[in-house]
């Protein structure tokens, strides 16, 4: 039997101020956490993966190592994928980031990166140079808001968008699915103090896809973790996102490298459901793939997905990425 959540889904048009540091969604609280990630493509036929993260861990710093980091994806579920910049992926590397407001224009800086936002992309420069990406936001923003209730500590804001990428990893020309989400808590509380990941999330799911006709689609969705009713998504379909309370994933496991892991996926959502196969896998919660079909019947000429599988982050090993910087909080 389920447990029932309380919470709140929303959608509203992207705009300049949304990524500026000190926008709130309420009064009463502050962002605990923004990250830029992609997957990409190259000319090259390499798959990569890419993720950073600003004030999730300790506010004002930023990070690309833990479960995350920038990688090349190897084939199969079976295979271990490579760090592309070793010297970015030690357990414990944090560098400082500051933050400048132009009028069409914000930036997120640290010492080996950049993200230029304005109202409607970010241009994202990471590793030195290495990693150029222009990205384009083509959804409405999505909003979760969950209350402080029995089993959640403290209230939350989650908010994501889907876009998509062209660029250069490594001189390699790519293209591919990028977004930005970003988390809000009390004032002084990172993502990783929040119960996203320690008390909400089963999985996470985000995709997008073109046709051969040139339309494009895709969505994101939750689903609970222990069984708790929460089932919050978004949909885009026909150029018009639509959120929703209902969606669903529901997942394929097979035994590979002596471990159960996720091989296929079915969406259902707004009336509309969506068939995946997963082929590759970037750590120990990550896994990647394409769309196959989807009930609109349409030749799929291009599609990237991304699950986050977080039934297996246990609070022992949350706690062992999280519990040496708590002495950096500012609290």
């Amino acid at each position: 039997m389920t447990k029932p959540l309380e919470y709140e889904v929303h959608i509203e048009p992207p705009t300049l101020d949304h990524y500026r540091y000190a926008w709130t969604p309420r009064d009463g609280f502050e962002l605990a956490a923004k990250w830029p990630a992609l997957v990409a493509t190259g000319e090259s036929g390499r798959e990569y993966f890419g993720i950073r993260g600003y004030s999730d861990f300790v506010l004002g710093m930023t990070h690309s190592q833990w479960v995350g980091g920038f990688r090349q994806l190897s084939d199969g579920l079976d295979a271990r994928s490579r760090d592309l910049y070793p010297e970015l992926a030690a357990h414990g590397w944090f560098e400082p980031f500051r933050y400048v407001e132009e009028p069409e224009q914000v930036s997120y800086i640290g010492e080996t990166n950049r993200v230029d936002e304005d109202a409607t992309g970010c241009h994202w420069s990471d590793a030195d140079g290495r990693w150029q990406i222009d990205g384009q936001v083509i959804s409405d923003t999505f909003w979760v808001f969950v209350p402080e209730q029995e089993g959640i500590d403290r209230p939350v804001f989650y908010r994501h968008e889907l876009g998509t990428l062209t660029g250069t990893i490594n001189d390699d020309p790519v293209e591919g699915y990028l977004h930005q989400d970003f988390c809000y808590g009390p004032p002084g509380y990172t993502y990783m103090e929040l119960p996203i990941m320690r008390q909400l999330e089963g999985l996470w799911f985000s995709w997008i896809h073109e046709h051969t006709d040139g339309t494009r689609g895709g969505g994101c969705l939750w689903s609970g973790r222990r069984e708790l009713d929460f089932h919050a998504g978004y949909l885009l379909h026909d150029g018009v996102t639509t959120v929703h309370k209902e969606s669903s994933l529901d997942l394929t496991f097979g035994e590979i490298d002596g471990r159960e892991r996720p091989t296929e996926g079915r969406v259902e959502i707004g009336g509309h459901w969506f068939e995946f196969e997963y082929t590759r896998r970037g750590g120990p919660s990550h896994y990647f793939g394409r769309l196959v079909a989807s009930d609109s019947g349409k030749e799929i000429a291009k599609s990237w997905c991304w699950l986050e599988y977080t039934e297996v982050m246990t609070e022992q090993m949350l706690g062992f990425f999280d519990d040496r910087l708590r002495l950096a909080r500012r609290k």
